[in-house]
């Protein structure tokens, strides 16, 4: 019977900073990026950043301490990185994101993350 209690916890530490759902969607030049990874540092140098993998269709879920819980609440600084494939191929056509998308200390993509909004985005890469 104890077995059971335990399993029914959410298992998550109440001292870590509070999440919210975050979804959203990645253009570059005006089309949809079909691949890559978005990544939401928080200016809060305490909260941990989360990450997504950017869908066949530009879109995105992020993650921070489980699966799709979000990203903790506050400002934050977006990347988008898209790294070299692992058979080596290339994407028809190529694209490759400008520098500094791909840096926290560069980028100019900035959003803040609300404790009980919906918290789409839309991340749009020019460039």
């Amino acid at each position: 019977m104890v077995c059971l209690l335990v399993g029914c916890g959410s298992g998550r530490d109440p001292n870590l900073p509070e999440t919210a759902p975050v979804y959203g969607v990645v253009t570059l030049r005006g089309e949809t990026l079909p691949e890559g990874t978005v990544r939401f540092t928080p200016d809060d140098p305490l909260g941990n950043p989360a990450s997504g993998m950017i869908q066949s269709d530009g879109t995105f879920e992020v993650s921070t301490y489980s699966r799709h819980d979000g990203a903790v609440l506050g400002k934050h600084k977006v990347t988008v990185v898209v790294d070299p494939r692992l058979d080596g191929s290339q994407p028809d056509p190529p694209f490759s994101i400008p520098k500094a998308y791909r840096d926290p200390k560069t980028t100019p993509l900035e959003v803040e993350i609300v404790k009980g909004n919906k918290n789409e985005v839309v991340l749009n890469i020019d460039g």
